[in-house]
């Protein structure tokens, strides 16, 4: 379950709209304000972009009902990484998984353009395929954006906005997972390197115990 309110000034409500598991709030609590971003020493504008998308309804009791409704939502893809402890409370609030070294991948959504109320998180990194138009009935201009946990069906104003946003949305989800890949090597390289310490240690005291 998600922690109690933690409280930052100025406040932004996350209230999440998905079900418990799906990267998103069980309960509500206080997300990041946009003074605890970090400048990103990686990123560039390629990264970033903003605006209104409709969201196909997919929350709590959603799936149960055949008609679900397109949701005005807004859309944010940071050029800036989230500090360690907006991370943490991102992490608490059962936004994204708890094994996210950090925000880089990450798309929020929000109730508008105010951007605090944070309905939910997205993280790129773990598209199960690619970032694509999706054909959906009459509508048109909609993509879709596939993770373990459900599919998410986006659509976009015009046909240019949405082709803008599959741009984007792709080349961060890429680069996530190649970045999320490389750190995942030199974690497994620095316990490498502990255990190898380690064992240098318990020789060197062994060897010392001996000619005690």
């Amino acid at each position: 379950p998600a922690k109690g309110p933690v409280h930052f000034a100025p406040a932004v409500t996350v209230a999440g709209e998905e079900s418990p598991g799906s990267n998103a709030a069980a309960a509500p609590t206080l997300a990041p304000p946009p003074s605890l971003l970090e400048p990103c020493h990686f990123s560039s504008s390629d990264y970033a972009k903003r605006g209104v998308l409709l969201k196909k309804g997919g929350g709590a009791g959603a799936r149960k009902s055949k008609l679900l409704s397109w949701r005005k939502r807004w859309w944010v893809s940071r050029e800036e990484l989230l500090s360690p402890g907006s991370l943490q409370l991102l992490i608490s609030a059962r936004f994204v998984q708890p094994d996210v070294p950090d925000s880089f991948g990450l798309i929020f959504y929000y109730k508008n353009s105010e951007e605090r109320e944070l309905l939910g998180v997205i993280d790129l990194a773990r598209v199960t395929e690619p970032i694509a138009t999706s054909t959906h009935g009459k509508h048109a201009h909609v993509f879709k954006i596939v993770v373990p946990e459900r599919e998410y069906l986006l659509k976009a104003p015009t046909s240019l906005e949405k082709d803008q946003w599959i741009e984007v949305m792709s080349r961060l989800s890429r680069d996530a997972k190649a970045r999320r890949q490389q750190q995942q090597q030199q974690q497994q390289q620095q316990r490498q390197q502990q255990q190898l310490q380690q064992q240098q240690q318990r020789h060197q005291q062994q060897q010392a115990a001996s000619s005690a």
